[in-house]
């Protein structure tokens, strides 16, 4: 049922899609026009050496042609070529690889944690009492505490993202190898994303949902949030690797079916229905109750149930 409810409440929560759209689409824009700027030298060396070409006609040879392993082989050879580039002035041009590499993860994860706290507020909103909450209103009111929490995001949740990054770049580098261990690098790279973005929202997801359902603090909501998604961890992470799978073929279907121009809906949807998950789990896991739409009213087993006798013997 926590799969079911998510993805209820993902369609009837569909007005937040266009707006998570834009803003992501803004700080996209914003930080990609910053790196360039910052970057200059090394973006007109790039393109001087066919970088970007190259790029875009490997693009579009590739489009409708979705086989892992020759995407595999085309993102080694991008990478190759990039490195090949600063490496022939490593002096120079290094140090601009150095920082468009930390804005694009640094500026975009803080750019990108902004919205989390209002995106799950309007979701809150409508589980809790079926009222519509505006994104802009949630976003200005809360622009100290989403601050305070991207800022606290980037020192515990951006290591982890890297670590990720890590492991893929590392099954590449096998994969590039051409050992006997090479035919089953796609199928460990599919596992290793899998895992990574359950296991992300199965530590970090309850993260703000404290925060927002019982107003903790910065730091006291990752660990209230945590401890919560625990009283249920198998089915809290079962159903998060649901979620995960289902994103990951919405959009590997829309970049099959619509040569990518699907992923303007996908990919906000695939946002939308990961903040709704953790909604959906924090609920189900405090034994709070829910609206899924106007008629229906959902009601978890209560929090007592998920507590060990130990935690429970001096409540009276």
């Amino acid at each position: 049922m926590m799969f079911l409810n998510t993805i209820k409440l993902t369609f009837n929560n569909a007005n937040l899609i266009l707006k998570v759209l834009f803003y992501h689409l803004i700080c996209t824009i914003f930080v990609c026009g910053l790196t360039v700027a910052v970057c200059y030298p090394l973006i007109v060396h790039l393109s001087g050496a066919g970088f970007f070409s190259d790029v875009l006609g490997i693009a579009q040879s590739s489009v409708f042609n979705f086989q892992i392993d020759q995407i595999l082989n085309v993102v080694a050879e991008v990478i190759e070529k990039l490195v090949s580039i600063v490496s022939s002035d490593v002096g120079t041009y290094l140090p601009y690889a150095i920082i468009a590499i930390a804005m694009v993860f640094v500026l975009g994860e803080f750019l990108s944690g902004l919205a989390e706290i209002p995106t799950r507020e309007c979701i809150y909103g409508y589980m809790g009492s079926w009222s519509r909450l505006g994104f802009m209103g949630c976003f200005v009111k809360n622009l100290g505490r989403s601050i305070r929490y991207s800022l606290a995001k980037l020192l515990v949740v951006l290591p982890f993202d890297l670590l990720f990054v890590a492991s893929l770049g590392g099954l590449l580098y096998v994969f590039r190898l051409g050992t006997m261990w090479t035919m089953f690098i796609p199928f460990f790279m599919v596992l290793d994303i899998l895992l990574f973005l359950s296991l992300r929202i199965m530590f970090f997801g309850g993260w703000t949902c404290s925060s927002i359902v019982k107003n903790k603090k910065v730091f006291e909501g990752l660990g209230s949030g945590f401890r919560s998604y625990l009283k249920a961890f198998g089915k809290v992470f079962s159903n998060a690797l649901s979620i995960v799978l289902l994103v990951i073929a919405a959009n590997v279907f829309s970049v099959m079916l619509t040569a990518s121009v699907g992923l303007a809906l996908t990919l906000p949807f695939s946002l939308l229905c990961v903040e709704t998950f953790c909604m959906v789990a924090y609920f189900y896991t405090n034994g709070l109750r829910f609206y899924v739409d106007k008629n229906n009213i959902v009601s978890p087993r209560k929090i007592e149930d998920f507590e060990s006798i130990n935690t429970l013997k001096d409540i009276i």
